[in-house]
């Protein structure tokens, strides 16, 4: 099980890095992290502030006119925090199918994103003196435009949730021919 918890995290880490360098408004932060926090909550934890932070580094790396700035850390906990939390939330979505799961995922993913929009494109700027009328208008749009394509991947939640839980299953191949 740990052996499979840090291959999932290690590698989710290094593909969400990767995907976010090349499609920047998709994240895999909900659907890998979403498994990895309900099965280790320090771990998820760590996997999503990490992911937000080096990718956040490697970006002001490659473009010079992008800074990083400490309040960027602060968003990353706050993610952090709303994927932990919601990873332990259920949903009464009766059945143990695949879509019965994903409709779970899908949820939590969405509740994630919507909070964490509110908070960091509307609540933390009314502290600086902006309308909240107008942030929240300009937030609903962006949710909607940008934000909510990162639930696509959270479609995959499911079965590396059953990979934490029992790994590969094993497969029998029959090498006996018969020649006739």
């Amino acid at each position: 099980m740990k052996f499979r918890l840090t291959l999932v995290t290690l590698v989710g880490f290094a593909v969400t890095v990767l995907s976010r360098a090349l499609i920047p408004n998709i994240t895999l932060l909900y659907g890998v992290g979403l498994p990895i926090a309900k099965t280790n909550r320090l771990l998820g934890f760590l996997y999503v502030v990490l992911s937000m932070i080096v990718y956040g580094f490697i970006y002001s790396l490659l473009n010079p006119q992008y800074e990083y700035q400490l309040q960027y850390g602060i968003y990353a906990c706050i993610m952090a925090c709303l994927v932990v939390v919601f990873s332990q939330v259920t949903f009464s979505i009766s059945g143990k199918s695949y879509f019965a799961k994903t409709t779970v995922y899908v949820l939590r993913a969405f509740f994630v994103i919507a909070l964490y929009d509110l908070l960091t494109g509307v609540l933390i700027p009314c502290t600086q003196g902006a309308s909240f009328t107008m942030l929240l208008v300009g937030q609903i749009e962006w949710t909607l435009r940008y934000s909510l394509l990162s639930i696509i991947p959270v479609l995959f939640s499911p079965a590396i949730d059953f990979f934490l839980a029992k790994g590969l299953p094993k497969m029998q191949i029959n090498w006996n021919f018969r020649l006739r």
